[in-house]
């Protein structure tokens, strides 16, 4: 059975597959309101703040996965994508090091 954070979680990653990125960081921001440490509503929640332009709170909820989560490949790969956006290779490619350093079957990273 899934747990009511589970569904939620469900529902953000289809709103994100949907382009609705509006949707998706009210869901993140709601969730994280009662859980504010929660892996994968911090990931989500900086996907959506990325594909909504919104690069700096991207960054800066990357930051906060970091201090609770900081060996999670996915959030340096994240940050990686939010340096490419900014154009920023040098930092981008160190990103996805990270990430590929913690996790080497990252697709997107490579």
């Amino acid at each position: 059975m899934e747990s009511p954070v589970d569904a939620e979680l469900t529902a953000i990653r289809a709103l994100l597959r949907e382009d609705n990125f509006a949707g998706a960081l009210a869901g993140g921001k709601a969730l994280l309101s009662r859980a504010p440490e929660q892996r994968e509503a911090l990931l989500l929640t900086a996907v959506a703040q990325r594909f909504s332009g919104q690069i700096a709170d991207a960054l800066d909820t990357l930051a906060r996965l970091e201090q609770h989560h900081p060996r999670f490949s996915r959030l340096h790969e994240e940050r990686g994508h939010c340096f490419l956006f900014m154009r920023q290779a040098e930092a981008a490619i160190g990103a996805f090091s990270v990430a590929v350093g913690l996790n080497y079957a990252l697709p997107n990273s490579w």
